[in-house]
């Protein structure tokens, strides 16, 4: 050690011996459902299934810990908990716990119930938040919450709400703020990569301003069906003079991606 330096205590390594839970109460399993150690939690869902009807009545303290949790890996444990043990009901259970947290007055509550809704689409991709969600993004443009906006935006296109889709294209157009714009650009290109006017949003964003739109644009306007013929020629006009920060340009990248069209 460098002198005068105090010693710095090594991090505990993760288990890796898989821990036998038969003999552990329902009480102590739900205790490991939040333990740092993710083998054990994973082997707690697991028990937890195991004990069939006996687990439901745990169901209650899942869901307050879904609620307040903040820790991504163990919001996802504790989701795959609630999904086996109660298998359809885990639908209108959570929807239930997100329109709670939505309405909450705290943002920092509400943002944790967009976290939830996108942690659940990975469980059970049948479960549609979506009108949650859109509910809490028209709040959001009139409040001026731009981290809970672009949370609920980014989770918008990755479950591809297809209700979403004329509300973005609102925010899209009386929305000042880059970011929001950047995100909404990407959603859209998720959710409705088919619909006509959002081609014609994505070309007139190749020729934005802002590198940040043209970029955006770019990475999502192969998904569409503008014919190459004009695909093509408006990506090599909106081409950089000179790209800084990356090897290929996204409308290079785009170009590549076209193939032999381009």
């Amino acid at each position: 050690n460098i002198k005068g330096e105090m010693p710095q205590p090594k991090p505990k390594p993760e288990s890796t011996e898989i821990p036998d839970l038969k003999e552990k109460s329902l009480a102590q399993l739900m205790k490991l459902l939040t333990d740092l150690d993710d083998l054990k939690r994973h082997e707690a869902v697991r028990e937890l299934f195991v004990r069939g009807e006996d687990a439901k009545a745990m169901v209650p303290e899942i869901v307050q810990l879904l609620e307040t949790q903040t820790d991504g890996g163990i919001i996802q444990d504790l989701l795959r908990a609630l999904h086996r043990i109660v298998g359809p009901d885990f639908g209108p259970i959570l929807k239930k716990s997100i329109k709670k947290l939505i309405t909450d007055p705290d943002p920092q509550i509400r943002l944790r119930a967009v976290q939830l809704a996108s942690s659940a689409s990975f469980i059970n991709p049948n479960v549609d938040v979506s009108t949650e969600l859109i509910g809490l993004l028209d709040r959001t443009s009139k409040v001026s919450d731009l981290d809970l906006q672009i949370a609920t935006i980014e989770v918008l296109g990755t479950i591809r709400a297809k209700d979403a889709v004329a509300p973005l294209k609102n925010i899209l157009q009386n929305s000042k703020n880059i970011t929001v714009r950047e995100y909404i650009i990407r959603a859209l290109g998720r959710i409705a990569p088919e619909d006509e006017e959002l081609a014609s949003i994505l070309l007139n964003a190749l020729q934005d301003p802002d590198r940040g739109m043209r970029h955006a644009a770019a990475s999502n306007i192969t998904r569409t069906k503008i014919p190459a013929k004009v695909l093509v020629p408006a990506l090599l006009e909106s081409l950089p003079a000179k790209e800084i920060d990356s090897i290929f340009s996204s409308q290079e990248l785009a170009l590549i991606d076209l193939g032999k069209d381009a």
